[in-house]
């Protein structure tokens, strides 16, 4: 059995004699009642100094120590992969303390050492674990969201990755202080939507934050009337995301693999919803997203033409066209063509093109792709007397396109097609 880092703390306060004033809180009591196994990550306050006792359970369990936050007093035992974070009790009552959080299902606590069985140990003064079987997500108070209007967004978070409705009241408050979004940092807002978009089943809950208003205040550059062709699309894109097989058979999985990146997924379905890269990367700025995710999400809408383009060459995907194309955006094929299809760019939606690229760019291109290169410019050095100059570019690439498109296949066959193409 796994000795995790939760057991280590537990002994550790036992020994120290502050076992008595430590609770668990938070996500993880709702974790543990959800039966998921192993919580890895742990909030738990103490009556105790808890820098103290976090600085040195760390010296003592061979763990990494993190100042969360100095001034409210939290702090992090990292190790293995696990989290413990300790905290200081701001009020004298545990239940006033557990009143500042922002639903009911993360407002339950655990007594650190009990040798009760888990519902009878808890401590739920805001009835969590009903909510947490009726799968509902209540809040405390809207006080607490106007505090900290972040949890605005936790609680779409939560709709995404627990699947719960949200209680009337609860979402009438999500309306009404939908607008206090706009005072919270661009990096936490940011972070909280990669949470929600990441998962499998997040159309609904976007559809949510368009409908209370909160998704065009964190993303003010999307186009208010084409809200429902948006939505539907990316509807679309997360279903093939999530099934890539169903949609486009044994060809559907190099795509699977493609999108076990989350920054893929998130990247591609958040680029869906806008119509131009300029408002695409103007909101990701704003956001402060990272150069990969902006860069990704930007490649992604500027091609969104090239599926109608290969449509052309259908009949040969080798034609040189089709084959400069594939090979500059390689296996971001995948996203561009789950786009053309959910937003019917491509040609003839009912027909098999789709599958066509697919099978040539998977089962043919990829593979020649491989071999490359078959010359380099110490060939051209070495075999036609050529000094290093622009020419080497234009040579080299026209051997490339060749070779991808079938017609050179070995060295011997690019420098013959070099001596004669290039009259060398």
């Amino acid at each position: 059995m796994t000795h995790t880092l939760l057991e280590q703390f537990r002994e550790y306060a036992v020994s120290r004699g502050i076992a008595g004033g430590a609770y668990i809180v938070g996500g993880a009591v709702r974790d543990m009642l959800l039966g998921k196994k192993p919580v890895k990550d742990v909030d738990i306050i103490l009556e105790e100094d808890a820098r103290a006792v976090a600085v040195h359970f760390a010296d003592t369990s061979g763990a990494t120590f993190v100042a969360l936050d100095e001034e409210l007093g939290n702090y992090r035992i990292v190790k293995k992969g696990e989290f413990l974070d300790l905290s200081v009790m701001r009020y004298k009552s545990l239940s006033l303390d557990l009143s500042e959080r922002d639903l009911s299902i993360n407002a339950m606590a655990l007594p650190l050492i009990s040798a009760q069985e888990l519902e009878d140990a808890l401590i739920d003064p805001f009835h969590g674990a009903g909510d947490l079987r009726r799968g509902l997500l209540r809040m405390v108070s809207a006080e607490n969201f106007i505090k900290d209007p972040l949890r605005l967004l936790r609680v779409y978070r939560f709709m995404t990755t627990l699947g719960f409705a949200v209680e009337k009241d609860t979402e009438r408050a999500l309306v009404e202080l939908s607008s206090l979004i706009t005072s919270v940092s661009a990096e936490r807002i940011a972070e909280e939507l990669r949470l929600i978009i990441v998962s499998g089943s997040s159309y609904h809950v976007i559809k949510a934050m368009a409908a209370s208003g909160i998704l065009f205040l964190i993303l003010p550059e999307l186009e208010c009337g084409n809200t429902d062709e948006a939505l539907d699309i990316y509807r679309l894109v997360e279903e093939m995301i999530n099934s890539p097989l169903l949609y486009f058979g044994e060809e559907g999985k190099a795509m699977s693999s493609y999108f076990s990146q989350d920054f893929r997924k998130t990247g591609a379905k958040l680029s869906s919803l806008f119509s131009s890269g300029e408002t695409l990367v103007a909101s990701a700025l704003r956001l402060k997203m990272s150069r990969r995710e902006t860069d990704y999400m930007t490649l992604l809408v500027d091609h969104r033409e090239c599926v109608s383009m290969l449509g052309r060459h259908r009949e040969d995907f080798s034609a040189l066209e089709s084959i400069r194309l594939l090979k500059n955006i390689r296996d971001d094929l995948y996203p561009l063509l789950l786009y053309a299809l959910a937003s019917r760019l491509c040609p003839d939606p009912g027909s098999s093109l789709y599958r066509e690229v697919l099978a040539f760019y998977d089962g043919v291109l990829k593979d020649r792709i491989d071999f490359l290169p078959l010359i380099t410019g110490e060939d051209l050095i070495r075999e036609f007397h050529l000094a290093p100059s622009p020419l080497f570019g234009t040579i080299l690439e026209a051997v490339e396109d060749n070779a991808l498109a079938g017609s050179i296949a070995s060295r011997q066959e690019a420098l013959a097609f070099v001596k004669k193409a290039f009259g060398l």
